[in-house]
């Protein structure tokens, strides 16, 4: 009964915010009341599976209701020409010249960010004095948002190195806290 009802909540919540975004002019009180019920759909969750996952549904709940709005109104129109532009040619030096940044940038955004997530989540969840179950679904929770992140710094830093440093010391320092 308590699940039907946080999922209800969830809905609903998903539903106001999904009608906030689509507006053209800003609702904030709406957008409020919508964090307001998913974030009391949580108790509910709480009542019926117990407080440790209450968090972890309420969230994952949040994901595909959303989507599930999104393809429910979806439109598909009909694909237009640009109009009066010409097509240019690809210009492959400016592409091989672009190429080398790149790739370290993907290697930044993909490989090392997702390191650095595994290593700070490993080393921040162990210092947590719950059980070895629950640490690792708060790390499996817990990572990806992380690797989002280091991603999106990675790529919105305007001096790319910087967060290439961070992120190696970083990775550096949670190995050693680890496996010393």
């Amino acid at each position: 009964m308590f699940s039907l009802l946080a999922i209800t909540l969830a809905a609903a919540s998903v539903t106001l915010l999904y009608y906030c975004w689509r507006q053209s002019r800003s609702h904030p009180l709406l957008t409020l009341l919508g964090w307001i019920l998913l974030a009391a759909s949580v108790p509910l969750w709480a009542i019926s599976h117990g407080i440790i996952f209450a968090v972890c549904f309420a969230l994952l709940a949040l994901s595909p209701l959303a989507w599930l709005l999104v393809v429910l109104n979806r439109q598909n129109k009909p694909l237009k020409a640009a109009p009066g532009r010409p097509r240019l040619p690809l210009n492959f030096g400016a592409a091989a010249k672009a190429l080398p940044k790149h790739l370290v940038l993907a290697l930044a955004t993909i490989p090392l960010a997702g390191l650095t997530a595994m290593q700070s989540t490993t080393l921040v969840t162990g210092l947590l004095p719950w059980a070895r179950v629950d640490l690792m679904a708060l790390g499996i929770y817990i990572m990806p948002v992380v690797w989002a992140g280091f991603s999106f710094w990675v790529l919105a830093d305007s001096r790319w190195w910087r967060p290439i440093l961070v992120m190696v010391a970083i990775v550096a320092l949670c190995s050693w806290g680890i496996y010393r």
